[in-house]
């Protein structure tokens, strides 16, 4: 492909240089990192070093003091007190004499204080940062994300992974098991277990403690502010088996008045169930198997049982009756699995009914692994904080002007939802708050895709596209309010008839720290728009493909500022910038591929206006 170069010169006065690349939309793609630099006090102390009740610079000398006395060579990745080790995971050779020692926490002491100036890259000076509105110390901070659900098992050898992105490059990604370090991640790699390219580290579950065990990730960038994730807890149960497996079969048909010459009952036939049977009560086994989800659930939780198979046909959620207790896990429990029975396909075990009409389960945690759920919302217990699990699964409602099917009640399932390697299909509203969507499919949605989503990796959608006469305003990733730390990554859209990406505020917040990675749009009718301000922001390899991209202010009223905007390696028709936009400071584009660059016509702004005028509400 050949390269062109264009530089121009932006309303404030910023040269920004654009380069065509082709990069095939490869995974992990990220930019040639700035060179190291010293993260933020609190990263590498992670406490009160010298017990004064505060954390300040007395701390770092505090360190230095203490490694002095101590001299440890301790390099261990248990990190018992290790200074030696605390600096080369965190500074590496500060002072680049190919040694590390105490030198180089000196060099740090040293240089803490002095005035923080844009990192050299071998091209030159790199990125010149913009303080922001962050709230650290240093800003821009590192975009990161776990890439794992919560509270997961462990049965042996297993990996931990955290998406990271910064416009500087990040440096690496620490992680600290129950407080003490146990590894760092310094370059991308792919995730044998989730397929993702991203910072991983081993776990080996014979030599960790058995139990909940706590993990946090700090990712550290090349200049500006780390940012240490939420503890990701797992749960160890290596060299342990899990309880037996309980079964549930479809709900019985209604019984049917008996002929006079028929003596055989019912309970006969099909040896009995919980229900009325006097003969072999069902016990959850394979052959007396129960006939709610949940009676099962509630014996499954008094035998430790993890999982709960449903037999084919259409089950309802979940039979609980108003009165009986709901369904709580213990904290060291991990996830009360329902899945299709062994041997089944997904479409062969379907889940039907709402909870409204059918009882709720009321539990925490509840996975649902390789079954259907057909035109469902499923309800929960809000002051347990239950969290939601789709993993393999079809998700479907009844068509694209389903705007009933929501598969979660958002706003009672508080703990979290995430799905995995599912196809959602036939609805309004495909995701709406989920808190990591991967490697998951999308099609003949009516609106929504991505509403307000947290993390979107690897996935695909096809169809975009509202009914005829339908109110919704679809758009394939939409944002309404003010978000902080969100990406998405991987992302291949086909015939969306919809906005591809769409950022509003609400209430004059502005977005900090969002990266936008790999992506590709097919888009067929409405134009991407980002009307909201925000600090650090990155478009990388991204292509709007078949309609514009604009940058604007709010038709509302609201002036867009934007600092620490990063493009690079994008493609587009034609990008268009609103002439009173505030860039804020120095704006970075680099490696981009632009069929035209102008300032939007009188018949775009007008159909921005229009098309640009969200609620929020699909």
């Amino acid at each position: 492909m050949e390269r062109r170069c264009h530089c121009w010169l932006s309303c404030a006065g910023v040269v920004m240089c654009l380069a065509g690349a082709a990069l095939g939309g490869a995974p992990g793609y990220r930019p040639q990192g700035a060179s190291r630099w010293p993260a933020s006090l609190e990263s590498f102390l992670r406490g009160d070093a010298d017990s004064n009740s505060s954390v300040d610079f007395n701390d770092v000398t505090a360190v230095l003091e203490q490694w002095n006395s101590a001299q440890s060579t301790n390099t261990s990745r248990t990190g018992s007190a290790g200074i030696l080790a605390l600096a080369a995971h965190h500074f590496g050779d500060a002072t680049g004499d190919g040694l590390v020692n105490s030198t180089d926490l000196k060099a740090v002491v040293d240089g803490y204080s002095a005035p923080r100036a844009a990192p050299q890259t071998p091209e030159g000076p790199g990125p010149a940062l913009e303080r922001g509105t962050s709230g650290g110390e240093l800003a821009p901070r590192a975009i990161a994300r776990w890439d794992a659900v919560p509270n997961e098992v462990i049965r042996g050898d297993s990996t931990l992974g955290v998406v990271a992105f910064h416009l500087a490059g990040i440096r690496r990604v620490d992680f600290y098991l129950n407080g003490h370090f146990y590894d760092s991640a310094r370059e991308l790699t792919r995730n044998p277990r989730t397929g993702v390219v991203e910072y991983t580290v081993a776990l080996r579950g014979d030599e960790l403690p058995a139990g909940v065990l706590e993990f946090v990730a700090v990712a550290v960038p090349d200049w500006g502010e780390p940012r240490t994730l939420e503890p990701l807890r797992v749960v160890n149960r290596t060299g342990t088996d899990p309880a037996p497996a309980l079964f549930v079969r479809t709900p019985a048909p209604a019984p049917e008045e008996e002929s006079p010459d028929d003596n055989t009952s019912r309970d006969e036939e099909d040896g009995g169930d919980e229900r009325g049977a006097t003969r072999d009560p069902a016990d959850g086994s394979l052959e007396r198997p129960f006939e709610r989800i949940y009676d099962a659930a509630v014996a499954a939780v008094k035998a430790g049982a993890e999982t709960i198979y449903l037999l084919p046909g259409d089950h309802l959620w979940a039979g609980r009756e108003p009165g009986e207790n709901s369904v709580r896990l213990a904290d060291d429990f991990g996830w009360l699995t329902i899945a299709g029975a062994p041997g089944t396909e997904p479409g062969e075990v379907r889940i039907v009914g709402n909870s409204s009409s059918n009882g709720g389960l009321n539990s925490q945690r509840v996975r649902f692994q390789g079954l259907s759920l057909v035109g469902v919302t499923l309800d929960a217990n809000r002051s347990w904080q239950a969290a939601a699990w789709f993993d393999g699964c079809l998700l479907s409602g009844a068509g694209r002007g389903d705007r009933s099917t929501g598969f979660v009640g958002d706003t009672t399932w508080t703990g979290g939802t995430y799905a995995t390697g599912c196809t959602v299909s036939d609805v309004t509203t495909a995701t709406k708050h989920w808190d990591l969507v991967r490697g998951c499919r999308f099609e003949r949605i009516g609106s929504d895709v991505f509403h307000n989503p947290l993390l979107v990796l690897d996935c695909e959608v096809n169809d975009v596209r509202k009914d005829t006469g339908s109110t919704a305003h679809p758009d394939l990733v939409q944002f309404n309010g003010d978000f902080e730390n969100v990406i998405v990554y991987g992302l291949r859209a086909t015939e969306v008839w919809a906005q591809g990406i769409f950022s509003r505020g609400s209430n004059g917040v502005p977005d900090r720290d969002l990266a936008f990675v790999n992506i590709e749009i097919d888009a067929r009718s409405h134009l991407s728009q980002w009307l909201q301000s925000a600090d650090h922001l990155l478009f990388w390899n991204v292509s709007f493909k078949g309609r514009s991209w604009k940058l604007a202010n709010d038709p509302k009223g609201t002036t867009t500022e934007l600092t620490n905007l990063s493009v690079r390696d994008c493609a587009v028709d034609s990008l268009l910038l609103d002439p009173e936009i505030r860039t804020g400071g120095a704006q970075v584009w680099l490696g981009n591929e632009v069929g035209a660059m102008r300032e939007p016509s009188e018949r775009e702004v007008s159909e921005g206006l229009e098309e640009g005028d969200d609620t929020g509400a699909e």
